[in-house]
């Protein structure tokens, strides 16, 4: 590979070394990581060693990697990035890298705007994305179809999403790809673990195998729904075995949320081992907490189990309380109108005892598909 970095006498014999030009590139991007835009743009304006494309590739690769945590931050970079690529002479990218890395940019600022929050505008972003990488069957544009199949999750296009993921493993496994095979299949096991547990457990058992030992956070969460989904087919037993195997993995991350979504987990072993008072303790401090991060759709994902775990032993008043809390809640976030409502119709029903035998069941698959979007037709809950 060809260097186009500055360079010593001494180490120009180690110019081939793809290693070498991303650790110079990451030293280039470390002066300007946390600086303001404005003075990002000027700095690439009057030092050429700025303009060059192993610099634009490490800090699309660094915001990819802070977009779970700082959708924000990454957003920023992201958009750097793209006037950065604009930028690098031609002479230093060929017209077909060019495009490829404003694909790439363009796709990781997508996903930025998704976690972000803002829907419509990742959905331009992504547009634009492909118009850059259609043209090419490669791992870049199958990237692109993961994010877009998450953009499809979260809108509550569930088909649409499995469609994404389908088209992307073709890609992959055109180029003999393992990883990125197995990287959409924990995506698309972690999609249907609360819709369709036994398809999703095999779905993440398969990626299991094809994972490099590279990847610890995707095993760790092809590990915790394997586990999980166990829990949600009531064989408690064989769950926490799972849940046991991967403890060495979980002591490596400390995120908040990944603690979280242990605790979670346990709570439902807990449940489907008859550990019921535990289980609904934890339950209810996991529910606290994501709400205290600001995680609002697993906040009510769990207090939506919790409901579920209460009227299975008959406590329909207590249900009714969790049920009304959640409701007071939900009116403090920016959740459509018709997520309210069917919330408040929810604490009616359960009041009255007038709940029909599938409605928690069709509540969570609404949960989980509909968060930001509404339904067409909301789900039918009273008897």
């Amino acid at each position: 590979m060809t260097s186009y970095l500055p360079r010593s006498p001494l180490h120009r014999q180690q110019a081939g070394s793809q290693q070498l030009e991303e650790m110079r590139a990451r030293a280039v991007w470390s002066r300007l990581r946390y600086v303001t835009p404005q003075k990002r743009i000027t700095a690439v304006r009057e030092v050429r060693a700025l303009r060059m494309p192993e610099v634009a590739r490490v800090v699309v690769s660094e915001a990819d990697e802070v977009t779970r945590n700082e959708p924000r931050l990454a957003e920023e970079w992201a958009r750097f990035a793209i006037r950065l690529v604009d930028m690098i002479p031609e002479r230093l990218l060929r017209v077909e890298q060019r495009i490829e890395l404003l694909g790439r940019a363009n796709t990781c600022l997508g996903n930025a705007l998704r976690v972000g929050g803002d829907f419509q505008e990742a959905a331009i972003v992504i547009q634009k994305a492909y118009g850059l990488l259609d043209r090419h069957q490669n791992g870049s544009l199958a990237h692109l179809l993961g994010i877009h199949s998450s953009l499809k999750y979260d809108m509550g296009d569930i088909a649409g999403a499995e469609e994404l993921l389908k088209r992307g493993q073709e890609i992959y496994f055109e180029l003999k790809d393992r990883h990125g095979i197995a990287r959409l299949g924990v995506k698309h096991a972690n999609f249907l673990r609360e819709l369709r547990p036994a398809e999703a457990r095999a779905i993440a058992e398969e990626a299991l195998l094809l994972l490099p030992r590279t990847e610890l956070r995707l095993e760790l969460l092809a590990r915790c729904i394997i586990s999980e989904c166990y829990a949600q087919e009531h064989d408690g037993h064989t769950a926490l075995a799972k849940l046991e195997e991967t403890r060495p993995l979980i002591r490596q991350f400390k995120e908040g949320w990944v603690q979280l979504g242990v605790q979670f987990l346990e709570a439902r072993i807990l449940e489907a081992m008859d550990y019921i008072a535990d289980a609904e303790r934890l339950y209810t401090e996991v529910a606290r907490m994501y709400w205290f991060r600001e995680m609002y759709r697993e906040t009510f994902m769990v207090r939506l189990r919790l409901i579920e775990f209460l009227v299975g032993r008959k406590r329909v008043k207590d249900a009714a309380e969790v049920c009304r809390d959640a409701g007071k809640l939900l009116a403090e976030t920016d959740a459509h109108v018709q997520m309210k409502e069917v919330w408040r119709e929810l604490f009616e029903v359960l009041e009255s005892n007038a709940l029909h035998a599938n409605a928690l069941t069709d509540l969570r698959d609404y949960v989980v598909r509909h968060w930001r979007v509404p339904a067409e037709h909301p789900p039918a809950i009273a008897a």
